[in-house]
């Protein structure tokens, strides 16, 4: 049943009420969360939501789609299924994205006796069913079921365009060559381009693909200098031959990349930025994340870098949010450490973590991408296997940025223990005021629903509307937070 709650604002062992937030919880849905994380991806059409659910490997992944309505309410939970064909003439699905007011499917046909390999977008209802009809963006030419090629695809900022490449297979002693359409919300191409990437010794392997309302493509390939990760950004568009690339490095060489985020303005620059450390080993106890750093691919000669106002160790970079003039790297203090293996685990691949997610870090940069402030929200957790509770959720609501996630309890509410999880949500302003914390003591209790929230999984329409998921070990029910 549809419950519809008002929370007020409060701050830290202080029930003062200053605003309000509702709170719609929807009706629940079976699913048996197993041991192994999730990989979901969410999107929002008008008042409608949607969930991804993908498991399993790269050649036998399965997609469920949860479809929510404007008060979280479950309307359908089921497998996106089509024909996957044959062998030697199979259909793989390569991704799901939301241009305009529809929700794509899109998937790689792959006919070994063609040598062809064509990326086809089919539209998806509410209850999972494909669509019939289809369009065929492009193909290229293939020769072996082992090496097809990769096909890749981005949505624009605008959400009414969507930017497909496809990579050719190619020898080592051949260059890479992209194929780049580019289609409008009525999935015409409406512009596409052939281009060849640097040559060079090694084939490139993307990491991700993102894309301007301008036309631009960035292609990120994640390289490494021994244990330190940094991107290598390849530029092209649908209106140039040429191909740019930038390897975003840090000047300093006593210090390198920890890890790092990105996405794409609405101005139309990509934005990377993470977290960096020494490049010298470590002795036991020692901070290993020392500062941010920035780089505006606009400005391809210039990575900034930032010292922690306070000294911070094992960070994770997490997300970029974008609110008018200020753009946010968020960050975690994580950890995540494999376990040892018995003789059975080891033959069956089965591996176990332990988790631990501390302080969330806020790093605000300006628009000439100097550091305007940094925040910390003090949190601390522990767990095995699964941890999706544990990841905060950001995003912009009412032009602030506004982070959820999971808090101790007893922070609030003494009588409680820590280990219990308590939803709080969170509000910055681009001057660096935090706002008192919203807390959902009554709405979201954990302990008295059932249900714990999965912060993780967010969705927004960057005004006054976020949506999560909450979740137990039988089903999972939408929550809808407006202010």
């Amino acid at each position: 049943m549809k419950r519809i709650l008002i929370i007020f604002l409060a701050a830290a062992m202080n029930l003062t009420a200053t605003s309000q937030v509702n709170v719609t919880v929807g009706g629940a849905r079976g699913l048996k969360w197993e041991k192994n994380q999730k990989v979901i991806t969410s999107a929002s059409v008008g008042d409608d939501h949607y969930f991804v659910i993908r498991t399993g490997g790269i050649s036998n992944q399965t997609h469920t789609l949860l479809s929510l309505d404007k008060n979280g309410n479950t309307r359908f939970m089921n497998e996106v299924k089509f024909d996957p064909g044959e062998f030697k003439n199979g259909n793989y699905i390569n991704s799901m994205h939301v241009v305009g007011n529809k929700l794509l499917l899109l998937t790689e046909n792959r006919d070994k006796d063609a040598g062809q390999n064509t990326l086809i977008i089919r539209t998806v209802q509410s209850d999972a069913t494909v669509n019939k009809d289809e369009v065929k963006v492009g193909s290229f030419e293939f020769t072996k079921l082992m090496k097809p090629g990769d096909w890749y695809a981005a949505v624009t900022p605008d959400k009414k365009h969507l930017m497909v490449a496809g990579k050719l297979p190619a020898e080592k002693d051949e260059s890479d060559k992209l194929k780049l359409f580019l289609l409008d919300e009525n999935l015409k191409v409406i512009a596409k381009k052939d281009v060849s990437l640097p040559e060079g010794k090694r084939k490139i392997h993307f990491r991700d693909m993102l894309a301007s309302d301008k036309g631009d493509v960035y292609l990120i390939e994640n390289a490494y200098d021994k244990t330190y990760q940094y991107p290598i950004i390849y530029k092209a568009s649908v209106s140039s031959p040429e191909v740019t690339t930038t390897p975003v490095q840090l000047e300093d060489g006593s210090i390198k990349s920890k890890s790092y985020v990105y996405d794409v303005s609405p101005s139309g620059d990509l934005i990377v930025a993470g977290y960096y450390q020494k490049k010298s080993g470590f002795t036991v106890g020692e901070v290993d994340a020392f500062g941010t750093w920035y780089f505006n691919a606009s400005k391809p000669t210039e990575v900034k870098v930032f010292k922690f106002d306070k000294a911070i160790s094992s960070m994770e970079a997490r997300g970029i949010v974008f609110n008018g003039n200020t753009s946010y790297l968020i960050g975690e203090q994580y950890i995540a450490d494999r376990l040892k293996q018995s003789t059975q685990q080891m033959m069956s691949f089965d591996e176990n973590f332990d988790y631990t997610h501390k302080d969330i870090v806020v790093t605000a940069f300006d628009e000439t991408s100097e550091k305007k402030f940094e925040l910390r929200l003090y949190n601390n957790w522990k767990a095995t296997n699964f941890d999706q509770s544990l990841y905060p959720a950001y995003t912009v609501m009412n032009d602030k940025l506004t982070i959820i996630y999971n808090d101790q309890y007893s922070k609030y509410f003494p009588a409680h223990s820590q280990s219990e999880k308590l939803p709080v949500l969170v509000a910055i302003t681009n001057d660096g005021l935090m706002e008192a914390p919203v807390t959902f003591e009554k709405d979201l209790d954990p302990n008295k629903t059932g249900y714990q929230l999965y912060p993780q999984f967010v969705n927004s329409n960057g005004k006054n509307e976020i949506v999560l998921l909450a979740g137990n070990t039988v089903g999972i029910r939408g929550v809808i937070f407006r202010q």
